[in-house]
């Protein structure tokens, strides 16, 4: 599986917090995400890292409404590191990491990034067909709908 090629090429010293998302341009509601994930990573004793995309996922999925890049990968990974992010993986959104469920992408994300916490932004969904959410996370951990969800729209 290409994906777990790409998780591989970074191996962790420790335990890691991650926030995962396009990251496109990383602007003021991706600088507050990863400052949170900065911060909460230095009181847990975790690596901050950010598990993004090389392009949008939506130039796979729905390519007529895909947003326009703000800045090349490169630099989104230089503003990413600038916010205190000392892992950045990038990953190739294709037909392999589109299928795979939710559930099986954190699993990849624990073994390989030693994952042991995750950073979310409000509109978070993740894997096949997006399934993936902040209520649908908490809820499979015995938890109501909202719990835990601390994202602000900005």
């Amino acid at each position: 599986m290409p994906v777990e090629k790409e998780l591989a090429s970074i191996i962790p010293a420790r335990g890691t917090i991650l926030s995962v998302g396009a990251f496109d341009g990383v602007h003021l509601g991706h600088q507050a995400l990863l400052r949170r994930l900065a911060d909460e990573a230095k009181r847990q004793e975790l690596i901050p890292g950010v598990v993004t995309f090389r392009q949008h996922p939506l130039l796979f999925l729905a390519p007529g409404s895909a947003p326009r890049h703000i800045a090349s990968l490169a630099e989104n990974i230089s503003l990413i590191r600038a916010l205190g992010v000392e892992i950045v993986v990038a990953l190739t959104f294709d037909a392999g990491l589109a299928q795979i469920e939710a559930r099986t992408f954190v699993l990849l994300l624990q073994h390989y990034l030693k994952m042991q916490g995750l950073i979310l932004g409000w509109d978070f969904a993740m894997g096949y067909h997006r399934c993936g959410t902040l209520d649908s996370w908490f809820q499979h951990r015995g938890h109501a709908p909202g719990h835990g969800r601390r994202g602000n729209r900005q």
